[in-house]
């Protein structure tokens, strides 16, 4: 004979059960709903394949963009994609393209800034190189810059058969024009670092002989104020 205190004690064991069990589904279910995207923002240090900035450019990045973290740079935007784009066709000494798109994670000064190369067999009016110019060079405004251009000349090059030199442009600056948040000097200083920096790891990439003339520390000369 079953006591009834025994099945009214077992049913209720029974329902606390299913109630817990359904408690932790609730739980389990209402932290999925919950669950936030990971972070899948970069530093600065680590865009356009990790070898393109270096500590002075994030920190310039930084400056000029309003922000310290960014959005990940495209598997294609990236100095060594930047150098087979410069050395697959052989037949011409001019070329141009994108090297990477910098985007900030988040709220920013600026959207979006973009760094672009161009190649040419003919040496710049100056005939001096390596040289970085700011954009406008109007030493009476005293405005920021809208971009800054750096060229230097690539001998020996892997990727450049003979011994015709190319010259290197890279361009640096927001896109579409914005004006950062920043004192205008240290904005024509901080598009400067960033196009020394790309341009030292693209150098370093194509393999010029001595590196393009681009030191790792000194300042490059500057043609013109911006």
């Amino acid at each position: 004979m079953t006591s009834r205190k025994r099945t009214r004690r077992t049913g209720t064991l029974l329902q606390a059960a299913v109630a817990g069990a359904l408690t932790l589904t609730a739980a389990g279910c209402g932290g999925e709903d919950d669950e936030q995207p990971a972070d899948s923002s970069v530093a600065a240090q680590r865009l356009c394949g990790g070898q393109a900035v270096s500590t002075e450019a994030a920190q310039a990045l930084e400056l000029v963009m309003g922000a310290k973290r960014f959005e990940k740079s495209d598997e294609d935007s990236t100095v060594s994609a930047a150098a087979e784009a410069m050395g697959r066709n052989t037949s011409t000494t001019e070329g141009d393209g994108t090297l990477c798109d910098v985007y900030p994670a988040g709220n920013a000064d600026l959207d979006e800034l973009t760094v672009e190369w161009s190649m040419d067999g003919t040496a710049p009016e100056s005939g001096s190189v390596p040289q970085v110019i700011t954009v406008p060079r109007d030493a009476t405004r005293n405005e920021p810059p809208r971009r800054a251009h750096l060229t230097f000349a690539c001998f020996g090059g892997k990727e450049f058969p003979g011994s015709a030199p190319r010259y290197v442009t890279l361009s640096v600056g927001p896109h579409p024009l914005q004006i950062p948040d920043a004192d205008a000097q240290d904005v024509r200083k901080a598009y400067a670092t960033v196009a020394r920096s790309f341009s030292l790891a693209l150098a370093k990439e194509l393999g010029c002989e001595d590196d393009g003339g681009l030191a790792t520390r000194p300042a490059l000369p500057t043609a013109g104020k911006g």
